[in-house]
C-alpha cells in the first residue's frame, strides 16, 4: 500500500502540468464589436507542408454585426518560426503574432450584410510565405473590409499553424539486436558435435 502511494504521487503532480499544453489550433474565432466577422475554418489542407507545396484554406464568413461591410478580402500573415515548447505556449497565449511574411489579399465578395454569410477559398504556397525552414510557424488569417463609416479595417481573424517537418532525418537511427540464447552446449571442446540434437 506504501508502495502504490509512492507510485501515483508524481502522476498527481504532473496533471496540472498537462492542463497548460497549447490548445489545438481552432476552427472558429471568437468575435468582437471591432472583428464582427465570424471565420469557421472547413479545410485547412496540408496542415504539414513541404517546400514549395500548395497552402488552400477554405471555410465561411459569417457577419455578426449590425452593419453591411464591402470588399471583403482576406490573406494569410505568417510569424515567427517556433523552436521551442515556451515559444509556442507564448504565441498561443497572444494568437496575434507578428508578420514575418504576407499574401497577397485575395478579394472574397463585395458586400456581406448583418446576418450574411460566404464562403472563401484562398490558395498560395509555402514559397509566398515563406516558410524555408523545418519548425512550427503560426499562421494569421487576416479579413479586411470596410464599414459603414467608410474606413478600411481588420473585421475578423482566424490563427493556426503550419509545421514543416525535417524531410530525412538528421542522422540515421541506429538499431542493434541481442538475441539471448539458453540452452547447454551439444559440443565439446575440440568443436565436435557430441549428439544429434
Amino acid at each position: 500500500v506504501a508502495l502504490a502511494g509512492v507510485l501515483t504521487a508524481p502522476l498527481v503532480a504532473l496533471a496540472p502540468a498537462a492542463a497548460g499544453a497549447p490548445r489545438e489550433p481552432a476552427t472558429t474565432e471568437a468575435v468582437s464589436d471591432e472583428r464582427p466577422v465570424a471565420v469557421r475554418l472547413t479545410r485547412l489542407d496540408p496542415r504539414t507542408v513541404a517546400p514549395g507545396a500548395t497552402v488552400t484554406v477554405e471555410g465561411e464568413l459569417t457577419n455578426t454585426g449590425t452593419e453591411t461591410l464591402t470588399d471583403i478580402d482576406v490573406r494569410l500573415q505568417r510569424g515567427e518560426l517556433l523552436d521551442t515548447r515556451g515559444e509556442l505556449q507564448a504565441v498561443d497565449s497572444d494568437p496575434d503574432p507578428v508578420a514575418v511574411a504576407t499574401t497577397p489579399f485575395q478579394d472574397v465578395t463585395g458586400e456581406l450584410p448583418p446576418g450574411g454569410a460566404v464562403p472563401f477559398r484562398l490558395t498560395t504556397t509555402t514559397d509566398a510565405l515563406a516558410i524555408d525552414r523545418d519548425g512550427v510557424y503560426p499562421v494569421l488569417l487576416n479579413l479586411n473590409g470596410v464599414g459603414a463609416d467608410g474606413e478600411r479595417r481588420r473585421v475578423g481573424e482566424l490563427t493556426t499553424y503550419l509545421v514543416q517537418p525535417p524531410a530525412v532525418p538528421a542522422t540515421p537511427t541506429g538499431v542493434a539486436w541481442l538475441w539471448p540464447l539458453v540452452e547447454r552446449t551439444h559440443r565439446d571442446a575440440s568443436g565436435a558435435f557430441v549428439d544429434d540434437r
